[in-house]
């Protein structure tokens, strides 16, 4: 079996467009004495329910317990798109705002790569990377798969004969799989990968319509319940929640492939000055909270705590890598 670096990056195929902070809207920026008052909408870019929901929500509860804010926060979902539609009505009704924020992850750049033409998350204002989720390899107890390299040698030996079960085209599950496959030179399309929505993936894999599931810490609880076993996690190193610290790495095993699903905030375009600071200071103090720590341990997280320039390079590095693996996926084109 041949194991070799998969995340060598191609030439950048897109212009990174990414509102730079500092840039805000208004004469001089300068902040009204009593921001934030009112309302503050975090808006969600995808259907009520899923993990964005959950993050918003708890950003809004540990907001709350620690008096970071004095903002009266609520969650809205703009769903459509993988996000298209959320950041297209930002530009279009808020550009400029200073009540409005978004919540959302890989999956809408990823969107906003293969949509050039249209607004995307590139012209949205980066304030903070939040945390991190990575993919997990998990199959059914009575599996006989009982390590990756048993997946990867099956994909190997008879590509359209394991059935995988994944987020959309274009997601960090998706992009993962595209990449074990390719460490043993078989091309995605020579898998038989099926794209499947929220606890479709925990269904099917239970009920033997896929071999492998690849998806997020959501399916923890199959585990935990002795349902389905866990092999490994494309997580760069070791991670250190209880539920997940005995979960080997890609790379340990043998496969250089990382790749999250990171949350991160953003603003509208033009988001005023004093907004971008407020809004990247009182995440960045969130995120070393022992509230956020609380809850990034019981959900799986991964805490970034980027800062809007933090962030903003991080999104630079994720849109060289992305495009690299969205071309090979066919879902860019040259």
């Amino acid at each position: 079996m041949k194991k070799r670096n998969i995340l060598g990056g191609l030439a950048l195929t897109a212009t990174l467009t990414l509102t730079a902070c500092g840039g805000g809207g208004g004469a001089d920026g300068a902040a009204p004495d009593d921001y934030p008052t009112g309302q503050i909408t975090i808006n969600s870019p995808f259907n009520p329910g899923g993990g964005i929901d959950l993050a918003i929500n708890s950003i809004i509860a540990v907001l709350g317990e620690t008096g970071l804010t004095d903002a009266q926060l609520r969650l809205n979902n703009m769903p459509g798109g993988s996000g298209m539609v959320a950041t297209g009505t930002l530009a279009s009704d808020h550009s400029g705002a200073d009540d409005q924020l978004l919540v959302t992850s890989v999956s809408n750049l990823s969107a906003s790569l293969q949509d050039s033409a249209n607004v995307g998350l590139l012209n949205m204002v980066p304030l903070a990377g939040l945390f991190a989720e990575y993919t997990y390899v998990y199959v059914r107890q009575d599996s006989p798969f009982t390590q990756l390299s048993d997946v990867v040698d099956a994909i190997e030996a008879n590509p359209g004969a394991v059935k995988i079960g994944g987020a959309s085209l274009g997601s960090a599950d998706n992009i993962v799989v595209a990449n074990l496959a390719k460490s043993v030179d078989v091309p995605f399309s020579a898998l038989a990968y099926l794209p499947l929505e929220g606890g479709e993936n925990q269904t099917n894999l239970l009920g033997g319509q896929i071999d492998v599931a690849f998806g997020g810490p959501d399916l923890l609880d199959l585990v935990e319940s002795g349902d389905a076993r866990v092999l490994a996690v494309s997580a760069p190193e070791r991670l250190t929640a209880e539920r997940v610290k005995d979960v080997p790495t890609m790379t340990e095993l043998g496969y250089d492939v990382t790749q999250s699903n990171w949350r991160g905030a953003f603003g509208p375009p033009e988001m005023p000055e004093y907004a971008q600071k407020y809004w990247g200071d009182t995440f960045k103090a969130m995120s070393t909270t022992p509230e956020w720590q609380a809850v990034a341990d019981q959900n799986s997280w991964d805490i970034t705590g980027l800062d809007p320039a933090e962030f903003q390079d991080f999104l630079e590095n994720e849109q060289q890598s992305l495009t690299d693996s969205l071309t090979e996926l066919g879902l860019i084109q040259n």
